[in-house]
């Protein structure tokens, strides 16, 4: 006899899922650093999923499900995203190059 009720899904997640939450918890970071309050953030996360693919569900709530997913205070998940990395140009890459300690080459001058 089959078992009753809904499936066991396991916490498993169709991968265009976590798609989406990156999407959305990249537009809220940038959102909260130019200042927004929290619900225009979510707002703004909101039309953000909608301008990648118009068809992906997504609502102020589930917006708010992934945050408190993502930003649990009990968790220390932090943030999936990475910090933009700043790429060193000009004089001061020239003079990590010149580095003797560092294992990469150095360039004759």
């Amino acid at each position: 006899m089959a078992q009753r009720g809904r499936p066991r899904k396991n916490g498993a997640k169709p991968g265009g899922m976590l798609g989406r939450e990156v999407i959305a918890l990249g537009a809220y970071d940038e959102a909260r650093r130019r200042g927004e309050k929290h619900v225009v953030a979510i707002a703004e996360a909101v039309s953000a999923v909608r301008d990648c693919d118009s068809k992906m569900p997504i609502s102020e709530t589930e917006v708010r499900r992934i945050l408190a997913c993502w930003r649990s205070k009990t968790t220390a998940a932090g943030t999936i995203l990475p910090e933009p990395v700043k790429i060193l140009e000009g004089p001061a890459a020239e003079g990590i190059h010149a580095d003797p300690r560092l294992p990469f080459p150095r360039t004759a001058t």
